[in-house]
């Protein structure tokens, strides 16, 4: 799986804040590869959801058919996001969440990711690029 680290599409515009997440996970479940992008700060949903989908495609370290199943899992506005993973290639531990706070955020998708990592639950981790708040969030 590789540690996955989401593309971003950022943007400083002062009263612009919607963003989105994409995840992508191949037939076959997270074993067979995840991909993940998200879109803070956008000028308009529709362009976070597709900026959230275009870093999932360009996701790096994730396999090809991780990246073909990229589709947005959520789009929020003034919220932050947090991808959690194992970092370790062909294990099942994958999690993400949208809350009102980064803090939040972090400890919802940690928790997922020890939920279906099984005896790696302890290797979830949630890489410095893999999470981050749109608009007035923190």
């Amino acid at each position: 799986m590789g540690l996955v680290t989401v593309a971003a599409v950022l943007g400083s515009r002062p009263g612009i804040a919607d963003g989105a997440l994409a995840i992508g996970i191949p037939p076959g479940g997270i074993v067979k590869g995840f991909a993940g992008g998200h879109s803070l700060n956008a000028k308009d949903m529709p362009s976070a959801r597709d900026g959230a989908v275009n870093g999932c495609h360009k996701s790096t370290g994730a396999s090809a058919a991780a990246q073909n199943a990229c589709a947005v899992v959520a789009s929020f506005k003034d919220e932050c996001y947090a991808i959690a993973l194992d970092p370790k290639d062909g294990t099942p531990g994958a999690g993400w969440a949208i809350a009102e706070t980064q803090t939040l955020a972090d400890e919802e998708a940690l928790q997922q990711c020890r939920n279906t990592a099984g005896d790696r639950a302890k290797f979830c981790e949630v890489p410095s690029t893999n999470h981050g708040c749109d608009g007035t969030a923190k």
